[in-house]
């Protein structure tokens, strides 16, 4: 990348995360996105070892990596205003991800389908405030 380039392209970010998050459906507001947590994710490894728990801080980057996808380009992640975690998340689950972008403000409701369970389990609901790059910031 030459020097003022502006990265826009999402895998070329750091992350916890073993994939990136998958659009299911955009909406006139925001979109949906899964992530399925599969057995071998990294960040398992260390924590609870022996009752592997997805980390609440990948929780936030699905909910980030979403409103990456939903915002126009040039936008990044100026605060995270609110988190609330409700339920743990286990491997094996499948993550759903529904943001709704309002004023650069991504309010996002993370469920999560378990094996076994029918009703999905409200895992968190994060807020995340975002503004434009400077792309200063970056040289």
């Amino acid at each position: 990348m030459a020097e003022g380039d502006v990265m826009t392209d999402l895998t070329a970010l750091a992350t916890p995360l073993g994939k990136r998050v998958q659009v299911r459906e955009r909406h006139s507001d925001g979109l949906t996105a899964t992530y399925l947590v599969d057995d071998n994710e990294l960040v398992l490894s260390g924590h609870f070892p022996g009752f592997a728990i997805f980390p609440g801080v990948c929780l936030i980057e699905c909910a980030h990596q979403a409103a990456l996808l939903a915002l126009p380009p040039g936008m990044t992640l100026a605060s995270v205003e609110r988190v609330r975690f409700h339920s743990p998340v286990f491997p094996g689950d499948e993550i759903t991800v529904r943001l709704t972008i309002a004023d650069r403000t991504g309010t996002a409701r993370l469920t999560v389908r378990r094996p076994g369970v029918d009703q999905p389990l409200n895992a968190a609901d994060i807020r995340l405030r975002y503004r434009e790059r400077d792309d200063r910031e970056h040289r």
